[in-house]
């Protein structure tokens, strides 16, 4: 038969109080069952990323309880779905971005293949960023935010650069053009001093796709051409 320690104490207390001696038995108080969670009072984690991706969040914000985004950054799909599923709340802020965190090329990838995975590690050895999106409307909304937030140029890979290019240039600050190889991006530098160029990579290898974006990058940050 199992008998609890109050049952216990009660019949100690009972037993003793028969004898006449006073009982010396003390009762424990009940310990509470609510537990509270701890105030950690965490800083929010601010990330400067102009694209928010569940990628990046598992990196970055793993142990976070609230970011602050800079104005402007393009929160994905699965970025969303992970901080509604990990309990972080998170909100916008304006930042001043430095020239020493100006990237000059920023390159946006809508279709990943192997050539461009080996494309991604060269361009970030020369300085640039490097961004993966899911589609080609993210692409372009992406594009077109970071040259107004962080970047002189942009180079998106997408299987419809036409389509991006045009959804670009609804913007006055974009200059954009669809390429198909690398006279094209000498063409559209010397008439628009274009400063996002769309490519579709489809079966281009790594050294096809190296030539296009040094070929853009020569010559330093986009100029638009007099009287544009």
């Amino acid at each position: 038969m199992n008998i609890d320690a109050q049952a216990i104490d009660d019949i100690v207390a009972g037993v003793l109080s028969q004898l006449g001696m006073t009982s010396t038995v003390a009762r424990a108080p009940r310990s509470s069952t609510t537990i509270q969670k701890p105030q950690s009072g965490q800083q929010p984690l601010r990330l400067s990323e102009i694209v928010i991706t569940e990628e990046l969040l598992s990196e970055k914000a793993v142990s976070a309880e609230s970011l602050l985004i800079i104005q402007g950054a393009v929160i994905t799909p699965s970025g969303r779905d992970w901080l509604r599923k990990h309990d972080v709340t998170w909100k916008r802020v304006n930042e001043a971005v430095t020239s020493a965190e100006k990237a000059l090329w920023r390159l946006i990838v809508a279709t990943p293949s192997e050539a461009i995975d080996k494309l991604n590690d060269e361009v970030t050895r020369w300085g640039w960023s490097v961004d993966c999106v899911s589609g080609s409307e993210e692409a372009a909304v992406c594009g077109v935010t970071s040259l107004n937030e962080q970047t002189e140029g942009v180079v998106i890979l997408t299987a419809e650069p036409e389509r991006v290019a045009c959804r670009a240039n609804r913007h006055s600050h974009v200059r954009a053009a669809s390429v198909a190889q690398v006279a094209d991006i000498t063409r559209v530098k010397q008439q628009l001093g274009v400063n996002l160029i769309a490519v579709c990579p489809g079966d281009r290898g790594f050294f096809e796709l190296r030539n296009m974006m040094k070929t853009l990058a020569a010559g330093g940050p986009p100029q638009a051409p007099e009287n544009w």
